[in-house]
């Protein structure tokens, strides 16, 4: 007869394969096709292969010196009056239990973009869309997206890497992120 002491281990194994799957809850399952046909082949060196991988999106950043205005998007581009400045990280591109709406808010008198987690009104600024999600803390080594603002150019600007911004200052975390350089 096993004791209480004797079915512990095989309790945390089960617990460990469990906290792995709810990990890997938006995991695209790879899929290797022919060229211009849904249906899956065997691997050949024609074969293209769709990378497991939880469901990111670069979230690239954007500068328009026209409108003094950082605007953030999944999109590509190209946006008018915009120059692309880098990726500045990946969110997330599925819901999920620890997955929080990222909400893109613009203010058009201001032309000043504003992103948060809060579905709110705020004073001056029409809601757009969801842009993705974000987590609202650090689960699994996800780093913080910080917040700044520039009153002088009613700016708003968010980045991975915290620092001093001239005429920027410090607003707080918007929510957490995976780092491109991780």
């Amino acid at each position: 007869m096993k004791t209480k002491n004797s079915l512990l281990p095989n309790v945390l194994k089960i617990l460990s394969v469990v906290s792995i799957i709810f990990l890997f809850s938006c995991t695209k399952v790879p899929v290797l096709t022919e060229p211009n046909q849904n249906v899956p082949v065997a691997a050949t060196p024609k074969a293209s292969v769709q990378p497991l991988a939880p469901c990111f999106k670069d979230f690239n950043r954007y500068w328009s010196s026209n409108y003094t205005d950082h605007y953030y998007t999944t999109g590509t581009g190209p946006f008018q009056f915009y120059t692309f400045e880098k990726v500045e990280c990946w969110i997330f591109d599925c819901t999920g239990p620890i997955n929080v709406p990222l909400y893109q808010y613009y203010n058009v008198t201001q032309r000043d973009h504003y992103y948060t987690r809060s579905q709110s009104n705020y004073a001056g600024y029409v809601y757009e869309q969801i842009v993705g999600y974000v987590r609202a803390s650090s689960t699994y080594g996800e780093v913080p997206l910080y917040q700044f603002y520039s009153p002088t150019q009613t700016d708003h600007f968010y980045t991975v890497t915290y620092g001093t911004y001239a005429g920027y200052t410090y607003e707080g975390v918007v929510g957490y992120v995976i780092s491109i350089a991780n």
